[in-house]
Formats: C-alpha cells, sequence, structure tokens
C-alpha cells in the first residue's frame, strides 16, 4: 500500500520507446515499493504491464493505459490516508523521583519539628482532623493539615516507605506534578467522606490517606471509561487496589480503616475523571507539571497558614 509519507506521482501518460516498440507507455513513477504496489493492482484486474526499474515507472499497452491509469488513481485515492499514523500517546517525560524523595524526606523533617500524637500537642489541636469542629466549625483546612501530621515514628517510616514508592508509580504515569495535585485532592476528599460517613466524633492525622488515594487513582486511570472493553479490564485493576487496601490498610488497632477505604474510593473518581477529562494530556508540558506542583505546596502551605491563624 502506499505509505502517506512518500507522494506518489500519477502524471498522464506518455508515449515512449521501448526497444523500437512504441506502444508501451508510461503511465506511473515513484519509489521501488509503490511500483511493485502498482503492479500487484493491475496484476489483479489483468492489465498486462511492466515496470522500468531504470526510470522508476511502470508501463502498459497503449489500448490498456486510460483504464489502467483509471485504477490506479482510484486506488492511490482510496489508500492515501492509509497505513493511518499511529495515536500519538503522551509518555510524561516529567518522571523526577528526587521530587518524590525530597517531599518524603520534609514529611519527615516536619514530624521532627511537631513530634508524636500527645495530650495538649498544639500542632495536633490545629492540624489533626476533628469531625465536629469540620463539619460545625467549618474548619476545612485540618482535611489537608492533618495528612502532614503523624501520630508516631513507626506510623511516620510506614506512610513514607510505602507511600513513597505508589506515589513514584504514580508520578511516572502522569507526571510529577499532576501526581501530587491528585494525591493531596484526593486524600482531603477521602477525610471528608470519613468524617461524612461516620457520622461521630472523630480525630485521626497521617499521611496514609493520601497513599491510599494514590492506589486508588491508580486503578482509577486503568480503567479508560468511555472505552468499550471487557469485564476483566475493569475487574483487575480494581481487584489490585483492593488486594492493597487489605493488606496494608486494614491492620493495627488505631488503624482508621475508614480513611484508608474512603481514601481508596476518592483515588478511584480522581483517576477515572483524570481519564475522561483527558489531564494526562492536558499537563502535558512542563511548565504545567510545575505549576501544579507550585499550586499544591502553596496550597498547603496555605492551609496551614489558615490554621493557626484560628488557633
Amino acid at each position: 500500500m502506499v505509505t502517506p509519507d512518500t507522494p506518489t506521482t500519477l502524471p498522464m501518460y506518455s508515449t515512449v520507446q521501448k526497444d523500437n516498440i512504441p506502444d508501451l507507455v508510461d503511465i506511473a513513477t515513484g519509489s521501488p515499493q509503490q511500483l511493485n504496489t502498482f503492479s500487484l493492482v493491475l496484476t489483479a484486474i489483468d492489465i498486462d504491464h511492466s515496470i522500468d526499474s531504470v526510470n522508476r515507472s511502470i508501463q502498459v499497452n497503449r489500448d490498456q493505459a486510460h483504464t489502467a491509469q483509471l485504477q490506479l488513481n482510484k486506488y492511490t485515492e482510496e489508500n492515501k490516508n492509509w497505513p493511518p499514523l499511529p495515536e500519538q500517546v503522551w509518555q510524561p517525560p516529567f518522571f523526577y523521583p528526587q521530587t518524590t524523595i525530597l517531599l518524603m524526606g520534609l514529611l519527615a523533617v516536619f514530624y521532627w519539628h511537631t513530634g508524636g500524637w500527645y495530650p495538649d500537642n498544639p500542632w495536633f489541636e490545629t492540624g489533626a482532623i476533628d469531625s465536629r469542629k469540620i463539619l460545625f466549625e467549618n474548619q476545612w483546612w485540618r482535611l489537608v493539615t492533618a495528612l502532614t501530621l503523624h501520630a508516631d515514628i513507626v506510623h511516620l517510616v510506614g506512610n513514607c516507605l510505602i507511600g513513597a514508592n505508589i506515589i513514584l508509580l504514580l508520578s511516572r504515569a502522569v507526571g510529577y506534578g499532576l501526581c501530587w495535585f491528585m494525591v493531596l485532592m484526593a486524600g482531603a476528599v477521602g477525610n471528608w467522606i470519613n468524617i461524612v460517613v461516620r457520622d461521630q466524633p472523630h480525630l485521626s492525622v497521617g499521611f496514609s490517606t493520601a497513599v491510599f488515594a494514590a492506589i486508588g487513582i491508580l486503578a482509577g486511570i486503568r480503567l479508560r471509561s468511555g472505552q468499550k472493553t471487557s469485564l476483566k479490564h475493569y475487574l483487575l485493576p480494581l481487584g489490585a487496589g483492593a488486594a492493597l487496601l487489605a493488606l496494608l490498610g486494614s491492620s493495627g488497632p488505631s488503624t482508621d480503616i475508614g480513611a484508608h477505604f474512603f481514601g481508596f474510593l476518592s483515588g478511584i473518581l480522581t483517576g477515572v475523571v483524570c481519564n475522561r477529562q483527558k489531564l494526562v494530556r492536558t499537563a502535558a508540558t512542563n511548565q504545567v507539571q510545575y505549576l501544579l506542583m507550585l499550586g499544591s505546596l502553596l496550597f498547603l502551605l496555605v492551609c496551614w497558614g489558615t490554621a493557626w491563624s484560628h488557633h
């Protein structure tokens, strides 16, 4: 077939002299591959022809020249956009693992500054999840600030080690800026759903809600919403995410299973929205990735600034 990137010349046929046989005329010129393709077309419709490899032309008898050229023109017109160009799928070049490592390090440094959860710790009084203050006093910032606080060193190390690996996978898929933006938003939404559904006084802290949101986002972007596919295609990513949730997020007497589950659920919804709105393509420049990363950090600082201004 004729490739679209190689133009084909189909001139009106002209008389040529070949070995003193004036009845042969050129009806097409092109590359050897194109001439071989034209030869197959003419063979299929029983038109005798020959290929002049020196002049890169294809020749037929004069009495068949008009019919042959019409058929080749028709073939060329029908196949001018064939084969179709492969769909350009953006592979994010914005995978900077040092960004995730740095942010996880900052999370550890922040714990060193705030300390663990003990009575009258001002950081926890100001920034921890407190369902009553969020629902009845509109202290919305706690949904975000609580993600940066940890009850003890074991809590911190577990979230940093597991979270770093999960977020590295996600940032490789969508870019570092979009990754952290979605993780932060989905983690906050997961915290909000958790306190609304529980409908009882509830205190909690930890980055693990955001970690399970990242797992959910990975599952959500694999669902490829809007495309016809088999049931297995839907169940596999959901099953993998649910298995991680069961393995990592349901052990320990102080584990907030609800926060993990709803973080995972909000992550799935975020991943589906990311797919449907083509957010990965929208964020396909380093500038957009940088702005999303910067916006996420600024939003976190605004949340903590608002928290302390109301303390």
